[in-house]
């Protein structure tokens, strides 16, 4: 599954919006370039959690979140609710 298909899956889609809406997305400058990360799905170094801004936000555009960061779930584990 991708890393934006998992967040839809979990989530949900926010139709008619993009990731670049959301205040979760971070935009890291380094190496002379500058790449989005999403801080629910998790940030880490390299490309593995390199995100798409004009990818489809998910339901959890722009609300808090207290639970694990998606990428170290395993399959079928479930994530924490997100804060109301």
């Amino acid at each position: 599954m991708e890393k934006i298909e998992r967040m839809h899956w979990l989530y949900g889609l926010d139709p008619g919006r993009r990731c670049r809406e959301c205040s979760r997305l971070e935009w890291i400058h380094a190496g002379g370039q500058t790449v989005c990360k999403c801080a629910i799905y998790g940030v880490a170094p390299g490309a593995a959690t390199d995100w798409s801004a004009d990818w489809e936000a998910c339901g959890m555009r722009n609300r808090s979140y207290a639970g694990v960061k998606i990428q170290t779930l395993e399959p079928g584990e479930p994530e924490t609710s997100p804060a109301p």
